[in-house]
C-alpha cells in the first residue's frame, strides 16, 4: 500500500515538472536514468492527462511543526480543527477513524473509518480517507491522503502539504472528487483557525450552520485578518 501512494505521489510530481515542458523533461530523465524501461516524466505528464490528477492542496501555519502535527495524530487535539470524536493510534497499521456526528447511535458509516499506512513522526503522514458518507453508491471505497510537514522561518511556522490520490473514473467518483476538491480546503482553513485563533466549538458551529445555512467560521476569520483585525 505504501507503494501505491509513492507511486501516486511520483506522478503527481512528475505531473506539475513536466506541465511546462514534457520535451524538456523527458531528455532531461533519460540523461539521468540508467534503465531504460522505466517511465520518463513526461511519460507520466500523459497518464495524468487520462487519469484523475491528485488533489492537491497546501497552507502555511503560524505554529511549530510539534503543533501542527500534534493536531493530525492526536485524537484530541484533532477535535481542535475536525470531527466530533476520534481514534488515532499514530503508527502505521493504526486506526485512523473520525466521527463527524454526535449521535453514537448513528455514527455507523458517519466518519472516516481509516488506517494510517505510512508515518514519519513530524515530517510526513499517510491514511485513508473514506468515500463521502452521504454518497452511498460508494460505500466501502476509500481514497489515499499524505501530509508533509516542513518547518519554515527558523521553525516558527509550518507548511503543510497535502496530496489525496485514489480516485476512480465514473461520474460517483466524479462528484466525490468534486466534493473533496472543496472538502480539504475547508479542512485545512479550520486547522488554520485552531491552530491560530483557537479550538473551534464545533456543537456551536452546527447550530451556527442549522441557524445561518453556510457561513463557515474560517471565512469570517479570514475577512478579519484581511481587515486588519484581531
Amino acid at each position: 500500500m505504501p507503494n501505491l501512494i509513492r507511486n501516486s505521489v511520483l506522478c503527481a510530481v512528475a505531473g506539475a515538472m513536466a506541465a511546462s515542458s514534457p520535451a524538456m523533461a523527458q531528455e532531461e530523465v533519460s540523461i539521468a536514468s540508467p534503465d531504460s524501461n522505466a517511465m520518463t516524466v513526461a511519460d507520466h505528464w500523459q497518464v495524468l492527462r487520462v487519469t484523475p490528477p491528485p488533489i492537491v492542496n497546501s497552507i502555511i501555519v503560524n505554529a511549530p511543526v510539534d503543533e501542527a502535527w500534534a493536531l493530525w495524530t492526536d485524537e484530541k487535539r484533532m477535535l481542535e480543527f475536525m470531527g466530533f470524536d476520534a481514534n488515532i493510534e499514530p503508527e502505521a497499521g493504526g486506526a485512523y477513524q473520525v466521527i463527524f456526528v454526535t449521535n453514537a447511535e448513528t455514527a455507523i458509516g458517519r466518519g472516516n473509518d481509516g488506517e494510517i499506512i505510512a508515518i514519519e513522526p513530524k515530517r510526513m503522514l499517510s491514511f485513508t480517507w473514506m468515500t463521502p458518507m452521504h454518497m452511498s453508491e460508494l460505500t466501502g471505497n476509500s481514497t489515499f491522503v499524505t501530509l508533509y510537514f516542513t518547518p519554515i522561518d527558523d521553525g516558527a511556522r509550518t507548511q503543510v502539504d497535502l496530496i489525496n490520490v485514489g480516485y476512480g473514473l465514473g461520474k460517483d467518483w466524479h462528484d466525490a472528487y468534486a466534493y473533496n476538491l472543496r472538502g480539504w480546503d475547508r479542512v485545512l482553513a479550520h486547522f488554520q483557525y485552531a491552530l491560530e485563533v483557537g479550538p473551534i466549538d464545533w456543537v456551536a458551529r452546527a447550530k451556527e450552520l442549522r441557524r445561518n445555512g453556510t457561513l463557515p467560521m474560517w471565512r469570517e476569520y479570514k475577512r478579519r485578518e484581511l481587515r486588519g483585525e484581531d
